[in-house]
């Protein structure tokens, strides 16, 4: 197993974790700054996850982790803060790239089917 299938595999652990003590935490009452700590963890392993897929050229799993730490962080963090602000600008680019990507292998297709 490579390094980058080693961490995506240790990443989506860590997120397994995270979201089952969330899951208690919330059951039994979880409030202020250790709700914004743990979710601003949660946003990071989503992220990290999509940052892993994307070093295994996995794109289309890439920007669906990067937009669900976007979503979380949106909701749970508000739009001004500094990690919904960095997360978004990941996916923007990952996003725009991506497209760029598309549209060469498009362009190429299209050469090829020229007679």
């Amino acid at each position: 197993m490579g390094r980058h299938e080693e961490a995506l595999s240790h990443s989506m652990q860590a997120l397994i974790l995270l979201q089952e003590e969330m899951i208690l935490k919330n059951i039994n009452g979880n409030e202020g700054d250790e709700k914004v700590d743990r979710t601003s963890v949660l946003v990071i392993a989503y992220h990290n996850i999509g940052v892993q897929y994307e070093f295994l050229h996995n794109f289309e799993d890439a920007l669906n982790y990067y937009n669900k730490a976007v979503e979380f962080s949106m909701l749970l963090l508000g739009a001004d803060h500094k990690i919904t602000i960095n997360v978004k600008n990941v996916y923007d680019s990952a996003k725009e790239n991506v497209d760029k990507l598309q549209l060469n292998k498009w362009k190429r297709q299209q050469k090829k089917l020229k007679p």
